[in-house]
């Protein structure tokens, strides 16, 4: 560090420093403390998320395997024979948590991931900002966009994926080649959506840099870090067959009959879509202001800023179509806005940024934090965990017919002993077996005459865990092919039963 000068001050670049240190310190503060409120019980721990019980099951078994090839509790989606883990490098991760401190460890990469998302954002707008204005402008945007915040509280590879968009970024706002290709094939190895890197390389290319040569050099490492990032995941070719079935359930090509994917995965009707987002349309409406009253060309010397507001405007517009790329949209236009502000050199249009939040936003925001707050959050996660309680030891090695394939997540965690028929999407059984799908939905649906001999002969189930009242009540109108495993705790609807000879 320089050392203070004769008339006893800091000097102006130390000062600087000092500064950037000290809000960056209260930005990771305000995270940390966000994440210690609404993350860690009683709050958010037992929330009604199956796929956080995917994710820890899955950690605890690479922790003890290793690398997993097959994943033989789910064998009738084709994974005894091989899995095709499309998050591998999320799972390493977590993974190696849960060998060094067991599920508390896993969880903790949440809070460590969501900081470290903000704390990038805040690095690189703190080098065309203050560093107070960078920190109001990244806590403002974060804090009062409710489902990104959520989306950065949830254990998902997204959290992985997200962290590597911000850097690669980063890495080309400032010309770091070879931060460009890691953070490229951080990302195709941590997530299946490598388009979404394409994308920003692609914009990257559109634009002359200052240092052209610096320019291309940097999106040509970024294109090589993706190529290797994708050609060298061991789950390789199959990541790439799993980002197409994605991408289909995200267009609604190829459902089962009367399936609707994830809510996350649909477009959102106009008003809940600015209730949740509005920030993004109105910041991309307001560069373009900037752009049309300072007449802003898209010359070299501001490359920068067109390439984010291209960035931003495409995956706006993407968002309205699957609000799950607004995961990468609101870092894009945080960003945005951030060098918007810097052109403008108007210091009070941040705060009209943070009252424009606050207008649109604030609301839906208020609504998210006072639910998490007021309401329980067990949802029916105790439900299903009390019911896989009740299955016996003998169980071990036996299949379960899971009526709900929600119901996969938690078996994989509670009892990765048994099998079961499918986890995290039921288009995947479809895709797998389309015949079983049908016969699993005429089970459910109580349209199957003789439930006991297609639970034996087609799925080889020996048990069934059952949320159907339909099924429930076959179930119990015929002892003489099924036994219920009754317990003392309230299970809601689920039932579970022996399936006898």
């Amino acid at each position: 560090m320089q050392a203070i000068n004769r008339s006893g001050t800091i000097p102006h670049n130390q000062r600087v420093t000092l500064q950037s240190w000290l809000y960056g310190g209260i930005v990771g503060a305000v995270m940390a403390a966000y994440y210690a409120v609404f993350f860690f019980p009683p709050r958010l721990v037992g929330v009604n998320e199956p796929d956080r019980f995917y994710h820890l099951g899955l950690s605890q078994l690479m922790s003890t395997r290793g690398l997993l090839r097959t994943l033989p509790q789910v064998e009738d989606l084709g994974w005894g024979r091989y899995f095709p883990d499309k998050e591998f490098l999320f799972h390493a991760l977590t993974g190696a948590a849960h060998w060094l401190a067991g599920p508390v460890g896993v969880m903790l990469v949440v809070p460590l991931l969501g900081i470290g998302i903000i704390s990038c954002l805040y690095a690189i707008l703190s080098r065309v900002l203050s560093p107070r204005r960078a920190a109001v402008l990244v806590l403002a945007a974060s804090l009062l966009s409710p489902v990104f915040i959520f989306r950065i509280t949830l254990l998902r590879p997204h959290l992985l994926s997200i962290l590597c968009f911000c850097l690669l970024v980063g890495a080309i706002l400032r010309g770091r080649a070879l931060l460009a290709a890691i953070a490229a094939a951080g990302f195709a190895l941590s997530y299946h959506a490598f388009y979404i890197p394409v994308l920003a390389i692609a914009v990257a290319a559109a634009f002359q840099w200052p240092e052209a040569a610096k320019g291309a050099r940097v999106w040509r490492w970024a294109i090589l870090g993706l190529a290797c990032g994708i050609v060298l995941n061991p789950y390789f070719p199959s990541t790439l067959v799993m980002s197409w079935d994605i991408v289909k359930l995200a267009l609604g090509i190829g459902l089962p009959p009367g399936l609707r994917s994830g809510e996350e995965l649909q477009p959102l009707v106009l008003l809940e879509y600015i209730g949740y987002f509005g920030f993004l349309p109105l910041a991309v409406l307001g560069a373009g202001a900037l752009i049309i009253i300072k007449r802003l060309y898209p010359a070299p010397e501001i490359a920068d800023f067109w390439f984010l507001f291209v960035l931003s405007l495409l995956l706006t517009l993407l968002s309205m179509k699957s609000s799950r790329v607004a995961e990468y949209a609101v870092p894009s236009v945080i960003l945005l806005v951030g060098y918007a502000l810097q052109l403008a050199k108007r210091r009070w249009w941040l705060w009209l940024t943070c009252l424009m939040l606050i207008a649109v936003q604030g609301r839906t925001s208020w609504t998210y934090y006072t639910d998490i707050w007021s309401r329980p959050q067990g949802g029916e996660s105790p439900w299903y965990l009390e019911a896989i309680s009740l299955l016996p030891p003998e169980a071990e090695g036996q299949k379960v017919f899971n009526c709900e394939w929600v119901a996969g997540s938690y078996l994989l965690f509670a009892r990765p002993d048994v099998r079961f028929v499918d986890l995290l999407e039921p288009a995947l059984l479809w895709n797998a077996s389309p015949a079983k799908y049908v016969a699993r939905q005429r089970l459910v649906s109580g349209m199957d005459e003789s439930p006991q001999r297609t639970l034996r002969e087609m799925f080889r189930a020996s048990y069934v865990l059952c949320g159907s009242p339909a099924l429930n009540r076959q179930m119990l109108g015929d002892p003489q092919h099924f036994e219920p495993i009754t317990g003392s705790a309230p299970m809601g609807p689920l039932r579970v039963y022996r399936i006898l000879d």
